[in-house]
């Protein structure tokens, strides 16, 4: 009905509970200090932390850039494919490793889903963030040619990494992001199938027919 609800929030008593009042109420009542954290953000702290506008379906290339890898054969990881096939690898041309289509459909859909930890600022100076040479740069192209980027710079003093995607600001991105994605060709290597469990024909027991025969009829 467009009718607006306004809160009073005032100070906390000695037990950290906040004095609150609603607009138009004499009523004074108490809330637990943690809600008037949560209330008061600023306009930066509403913002959408996601780093890339595409949907993985859209992507036909990736390109890796880690300067900081000690094999020079592995600093630069590109992979692309055509509409509804399967990713190629195109660089290394001699991987240490199998590429795996599938990882790297997974690797591309944590891309494109990828967020921030925390919004820093609209600029920063290049000698604080070191985005003007990145530690690990990420291009992904789609099928139309429209490019996207990631830039790693330095590291905060959290341990994250300054970071900037599709939209305006400085960002900072947990550390595990540029952990995971500057390995090279060996985030490619198609993961090892689970271990069985235990149990008969799950490779915990190995029972000679001798050894079957004396079991149960209802567990042989």
């Amino acid at each position: 009905d467009g009718k607006q609800l306004a809160l009073r929030i005032g100070k906390p008593n000695a037990k950290k509970q906040l004095h609150a009042k609603r607009q138009g109420s004499p009523d004074i009542f108490l809330l637990p200090n943690y809600i008037g954290r949560s209330l008061r953000k600023g306009l930066s702290d509403l913002r959408d932390l996601t780093l890339l506008g595409l949907d993985a379906k859209e992507v036909a290339q990736v390109v890796i850039d880690n300067p900081q890898a000690k094999d020079e054969a592995e600093r630069r990881v590109v992979f692309a494919r055509e509409q509804n096939k399967e990713w190629q690898l195109q660089a290394p041309q001699s991987p240490k490793v199998p590429f795996d289509a599938g990882t790297a459909n997974n690797v591309v859909r944590s891309l494109t889903m990828m967020r921030a930890g925390r919004y820093l600022a609209d600029e920063l100076p290049a000698a604080q963030s070191g985005l003007d040479q990145p530690s690990l740069r990420i291009e992904l192209t789609t099928f139309g040619g429209t490019t996207h980027q990631i830039l790693f710079g330095k590291q905060t003093d959290k341990k994250e990494y300054y970071a900037t995607g599709d939209y305006p600001g400085v960002y900072a991105l947990p550390g595990h992001y540029a952990n995971r994605y500057g390995k090279g060709i060996a985030q490619f290597k198609k993961p090892a199938p689970p271990p069985q469990r235990g149990g008969f024909g799950g490779g915990g027991m190995n029972l000679t027919p001798q050894q079957l025969s004396k079991l149960p009829p209802e567990i042989r």
